[in-house]
């Protein structure tokens, strides 16, 4: 039986799209995932279907408190991909920017 995951990531915006291009990546070596993805922005009210949601899970990348907590009231296990820091200690995936930053080369500001 496939997983039924609701992806409710922006798909406005191209750290969203990289999102679910990872998700799609991961989708392809592990066939047992059935997903829904409405296209959203970022800050578009939280979607009227997932009230009822009773899938299986959640991926979301959840902007606004509101999302946030439309989201976790379902009951259903959610993973947080947020580049924000929210506090919240529900399961994430986030970057690490200080790792980021040390693979990036010197950057030299002349200041002006």
């Amino acid at each position: 039986m496939k997983r039924r995951v609701a992806l409710i990531i922006e798909t406005s915006s191209i750290y969203g799209r990289n999102l679910l291009s990872g998700i799609v990546r991961f989708m392809r070596m592990h066939n047992d995932w059935s997903v829904f993805l409405e296209q959203r922005d970022l800050t578009k009210k939280p979607p009227s279907w997932i009230v009822k949601w009773n899938g299986d899970g959640s991926i979301s990348r959840a902007t606004t408190p509101q999302m946030l907590a439309a989201v976790a009231a379902t009951g259903v296990p959610l993973v947080a991909l947020t580049d924000r820091q929210d506090g919240s200690t529900l399961p994430c995936v986030r970057s690490d920017d200080t790792a980021i930053g040390r693979m990036s080369p010197e950057v030299r500001w002349s200041g002006s």
